[in-house]
């Protein structure tokens, strides 16, 4: 074989190797550029779902909270409402109450105080009566020994 030849077959090798390699090479770099595009945009889009998804989860949360805010407001108010209601009903209930237990005590009270003087009445007439008739016979007995 013929030493030009062989250079020659060789350096053609060489030179197909290093533009395979170089092709090689820059196919690398752009599967690498492509991968690092496609590894950001996933990234982007993650970040961008994640960041809805929040945003969206905070907002149902919000709505949730107002919600059982208003709920827990009304209930409340419904049961301050109730709670006063009940209250004056006690009041006018015990008011009633008082006010029938003093009409009744009141009442015993006058008849215990027209039983004292009806009592009180009778004693005195029948001391009247007792007295009178002791003057009677006082009477009677001064008239008899008078005469």
């Amino acid at each position: 074989m013929n030493v030009t030849d062989y250079n020659k077959k060789l350096a053609d090798a060489k030179g197909d190797f290093n533009r395979k390699h170089e092709e090689l090479r820059a196919n690398q770099k752009k599967e690498i550029k492509d991968l690092e595009n496609t590894y950001e945009l996933k990234r982007k889009n993650q970040y961008k779902n994640y960041v809805n998804q929040k945003l969206d989860q905070e907002k149902n949360l919000a709505r949730h909270i107002n919600r059982y805010d208003t709920k827990i407001d009304n209930e409340i108010k419904n049961k301050t409402e109730m709670f006063s209601n009940r209250l004056e009903q006690e009041r006018e209930s015990f008011g009633k109450r008082n006010q029938e237990l003093l009409n009744n005590y009141n009442k015993k009270l006058t008849l215990l105080s027209d039983s004292f003087d009806i009592k009180d009445r009778e004693r005195e007439r029948s001391f009247e009566d007792s007295k009178n008739r002791l003057e009677d016979y006082y009477d009677d007995n001064l008239t008899q020994k008078e005469m």
